[in-house]
């Protein structure tokens, strides 16, 4: 019954999707081929010049129809009229899992590298880019070598199981500018270490007209993942914590912020985004819901490690996988190139979306499309390097997810809950428990 349900609602999507296609776009127009209005497609797009329905389906259960189909589809139905295009949101019943159990795999799927086991590792969907990118002679190059390496460091051949999604997410620096400004303290700058930031919060801290001020506040899960040590959460030769004491290090560098008097662990991003806190470190796509605000920000490069300047956080990139299910594999790798192109990643660079190709001076567009994100420090973007990728884990481990364990045990720690130490060695524990019952499931 499950089974007949899932493939009744992948049917009807699909229904749907390739009827909205048919009527909203109508024939090419005489003298053009799937190329739309440029004319004829070129050799390296030949297997989307004709009829051909790709899938996709996002790790992220708020990737809804509607927002795939504006940033996506309409462009794609534009540049191939053969191509038809289809999305299967992920929710209740429609789960990778639950596709796979209806035969209803997508082609291509996407996400970031915490979601890598739960899509393409375990359900053994992935499927090495690196023979198709070799046949149409895909510069890889374009690239950042961290992005790559982010991948293939995921499985133990060190496989090409996808390529880096646009819209990067760097952490940065926000500030609030009146803040700033009423209490007469120079601005963040850029390349500032942990330790000059940490000085400025103690500044910034304060009481102000009955209202707490948090010198600084930040969004916990991004900037434990993507520390700038590259310190993971798992081992790499065994199942258990990485490095207890380089994890101390990171717990202690950002727990003292929140150990000046006044300065609040609680509604972080909504502190900031109220004009309650001085300084904020987040993804840089959080500059939207900032925006939305009415407060004056502005951004500076994220604080580095002393021992470390000059580098930045880890880039959470997302990626895009096709599957080794699929019958149009040669017509997935194609459509890739085009979504990962400089012709259409200047389109979503213009709308506030960081492009994954090098092809793109990001500081002569970025933003360009939204309002008063121009006006901003953009070279921020460019100050630090990408922290390096992860390391490859021995073969046999478990590749199971455990980012949210480092933060729950940093929210422990820096509530008062319990010690660093005592924190990370129950971080540990749980680490453990879980590889162990991730080997379990697999061995039924």
């Amino acid at each position: 019954m499950k089974k007949r349900m899932i493939m009744a609602t992948a049917c009807w999507m699909l229904t749907s999707v390739t009827l909205a296609a048919c009527g909203g776009n109508g024939p090419a127009p005489d003298g053009a081929a799937a190329g739309g209005k440029e004319g004829a497609v070129a050799d390296k797009y030949a297997n989307l010049s004709k009829p051909v329905t790709i899938v996709f389906q996002s790790a992220y259960n708020e990737t809804d129809t509607a927002s795939v189909e504006k940033t996506m589809f309409n462009r794609i139905r534009q540049k191939f009229p053969n191509v038809t295009p289809v999305y299967i949101q992920r929710g209740k019943g429609t789960t990778i899992q639950d596709l796979i159990t209806a035969g209803t795999i997508p082609d291509i799927l996407w996400g970031n590298l915490s979601s890598v086991n739960e899509l393409i590792l375990s359900t053994d969907l992935g499927f090495d880019l690196t023979d198709l990118a070799k046949k149409y002679n895909y510069d890889l190059s374009q690239f950042s070598p961290t992005a790559l390496d982010g991948i293939k460091n995921t499985n133990e051949k060190g496989q090409l199981l996808g390529l880096p999604k646009n819209n990067l997410k760097p952490a940065v620096l926000f500030y609030n500018k009146d803040l700033f400004d009423k209490f007469g303290v120079p601005y963040p700058k850029d390349g500032m270490t942990w330790d000059q930031t940490y000085e400025l919060a103690k500044k910034m801290t304060r009481m102000e007209n009955g209202d707490q001020i948090n010198g600084f506040t930040m969004f916990p899960n991004g900037v434990l993942r993507d520390n700038a040590l590259s310190v993971p959460a798992m081992d790499s030769k065994e199942d258990k914590l990485q490095g207890s004491d380089q994890w101390a290090e990171i717990f202690q560098n950002l727990k003292r912020f929140f150990d000046i008097p006044g300065n609040e662990w609680k509604d972080q991003a909504k502190k900031f985004r109220e004009g309650k806190a001085a300084m904020y470190v987040d993804l840089i796509t959080s500059h939207g819901a900032i925006t939305k605000s009415a407060i004056n920000w502005d951004i500076a490069s994220l604080p580095v490690y002393k021992e470390k300047p000059g580098v930045g956080s880890r880039i959470p990139y997302d990626y895009y996988f096709v599957t080794k299910t699929s019958a149009n594999k040669e017509a997935a790798f194609e459509l890739l190139t085009y979504l990962l192109s400089e012709e259409f990643q200047l389109g979503d660079a213009k709308d506030g979306m960081l492009p994954s190709t090098s092809k793109i001076n990001i500081l002569n567009v970025f933003g360009e499309n939204v309002e008063g994100l121009r006006s901003k420090n953009l070279k921020a973007l460019t100050v630090n390097k990408p922290a390096d990728a992860l390391p490859k884990r021995s073969q046999g481990l478990s590749p199971i997810n455990t980012d949210m364990n480092i933060s729950k045990a940093f929210e422990r720690a820096v509530t008062g809950a319990e010690d660093v130490n005592t924190s990370l060695r129950k971080a540990d524990e749980e680490i453990r428990k879980a590889a162990e019952a991730d080997k379990a499931k697999n061995k039924k």
